[in-house]
């Protein structure tokens, strides 16, 4: 169903925008935009074709269309020697990470729930001891959506649906549907950087569907929006909100206090350190509601860490620059 919202939203907007005068509509929305409305054929098979029926990934109609009528490849090759573009080379790598990631799961994952970290015996453990269990418990659950993304990206793949063009060596881009940047994710050192290489159509989606469209609060209004999408565990809304206020405040410390710390080698190198660090304790305490989802849950867990991460945010709110915290399109 989260699937097939984000499809029928990605035409019904299409076709609006198709109906709209070209200088009303950003590069994304005239690309897209749709004159005529999809044939009944055309409208189920993007709906239910067989690579993103169960995990998807979603994707914008005129990707689909591109795909079946083979445009997607001839838009990056010269005519006179057309060929289909090689896709083992993807398949190997995609597939060889998602069992290597089965195996993490299996030895990591399943001995570090977050539904253990409520526990009595962890809770009584010193706070050095928690914040490593979390960290260790954020990095196992992660690969609950890296394994099925990676392999819906795989499977695309498999059938053609996926390529991008060519990179500058000539080789070609299976990307198109990846769904998670593994490594930019893991090596992450802002919240930011982190979301958007996390659940990337998804946020794709959010972005032309809503952040362009939406004439104030966009960045709260697409976490909420998302709160929404996911459904109504108590759990989501703790997390997507906060995050939003995470994000104001990204800006905050980006543009005020990153300077500082520019003047040279050893400063940026602790830099990274100290935003790498605080980036991801920062995405295990905002995860935590998402998996255990009650209000009582969520509510235990941040008391057992006094609710540090929504004071520091809070006082950053308050201490910061508001003109800091708007984003660029704004």
């Amino acid at each position: 169903m989260m699937i097939f919202v984000q499809k029928l939203t990605y035409i019904a907007f299409s076709y609006v925008d198709g109906s709209k005068s070209s200088d009303k509509l950003n590069e994304h929305q005239k690309s897209n935009a749709l004159i005529l409305f999809p044939g009944i054929l055309e409208f189920y098979s993007y709906l239910f074709h067989f690579q993103g029926v169960v995990v998807g990934p979603g994707c914008n109609f005129k990707d689909y269309i591109e795909f079946i009528d083979g445009t997607n490849i001839k838009k990056h090759q010269n005519y006179s020697t057309l060929k289909c573009p090689s896709v083992k080379k993807a398949l190997f790598k995609k597939i060889s990470i998602t069992l290597l990631m089965i195996v993490v799961f299996l030895k990591l994952t399943l001995k570090y729930p977050f539904s253990s970290y409520l526990e009595p015996d962890v809770l009584a453990k010193p706070l050095w001891f928690r914040l490593l269990y979390l960290h260790l418990a954020s990095k196992g659950h992660h690969l609950y959506y890296y394994i099925p993304w990676t392999l819906s990206d795989a499977v695309n793949n498999a059938s053609g649906f996926g390529f991008n063009g060519y990179d500058e060596k000539g080789e070609p881009k299976w990307d198109l549907l990846t769904n998670i940047n593994i490594y930019e994710l893991e090596t992450s050192t802002s919240f930011k950087h982190s979301i958007d290489n996390w659940h990337i159509q998804t946020k794709n989606w959010l972005r032309r569907i809503f952040f362009d469209r939406l004439p104030k609060g966009k960045t709260l209004g697409v976490f909420v929006v998302s709160c929404i999408w996911h459904g109504f565990y108590p759990g989501y809304y703790f997390s997507f909100v906060f995050s939003a206020f995470v994000i104001y405040v990204g800006r905050g410390i980006r543009r005020n206090i990153r300077p500082f710390f520019l003047k040279n080698k050893i400063l940026t190198h602790l830099y990274a350190v100290i935003t790498y660090s605080v980036t991801h304790i920062t995405i295990a305490y905002i995860i935590v509601p998402f998996f255990v989802l009650t209000v009582e849950s969520s509510i235990k867990f941040y008391n057992s860490l006094y609710w540090i991460g929504h004071l520091l945010t809070l006082i950053l709110i308050v201490t910061l620059p508001k003109q800091s915290f708007k984003s660029k399109s704004s």
